[in-house]
């Protein structure tokens, strides 16, 4: 039996999470991970009122992209391992999570197709400690500067290869 491929909504959460919390606003951790009879698909705008959210697992669904989840702003924990994530374009989102310290892309097509997935996420979401379940190194840091600092990966507005010139929202706007 194929499993049933969902697009969330706020309803489909607090069913399936038998939430009867009127303040979504309040949870601070949110757990839903796929199984053999149901994988999310797309975010939608399901997530918009769990405002203080710090930890999400999304862990084995079949997402294709993390837009939805770019309003999380107090988001310290994205679990997205084995889901259907095909390109670093459907994470750019994620630069504008400045609280992002930990992210888990294991088993998504990005991580295997793409040589510098791991720098260009260092880069990009520079508070990062840990991704893939494995510390960022000082020397990914100073590597991914050295890789992706250059005015030929810069956004057309931006002509500094200084790390400090480089501000959070900027990120976004990396040419890959």
């Amino acid at each position: 039996m194929a499993a049933l491929l969902t697009t969330v909504t706020e309803q489909w959460i607090r069913q399936k999470l038998h939430l009867n919390h009127h303040c979504l606003a309040d949870v601070r951790s949110l757990s839903l991970p796929g199984s053999y009879k149901e994988k999310i698909r797309h975010l939608g705008i399901s997530l918009k009122n769990f405002v203080r959210l710090k930890t999400l697992n999304l862990s084995c669904n079949a997402l294709i992209s993390v837009e939805g989840v770019q309003h999380l702003k107090m988001l310290e924990r994205l679990n997205l391992y084995y889901n259907s994530i095909p390109s670093l374009q459907e994470v750019k989102v994620l630069c504008l999570l400045t609280a992002l310290r930990e992210l888990d892309l294991r088993l998504n097509p990005l991580a295997k197709t793409d040589p510098h997935y791991r720098l260009y996420l260092v880069h990009a979401l520079s508070n990062l400690r840990k991704l893939d379940d494995c510390p960022v190194r000082d020397s990914e840091r100073k590597a991914s500067i050295m890789h992706f600092s250059s005015d030929s990966v810069l956004g057309p507005q931006q002509t500094s290869s200084s790390e400090t010139d480089i501000t959070d929202q900027r990120y976004c706007t990396l040419q890959y």
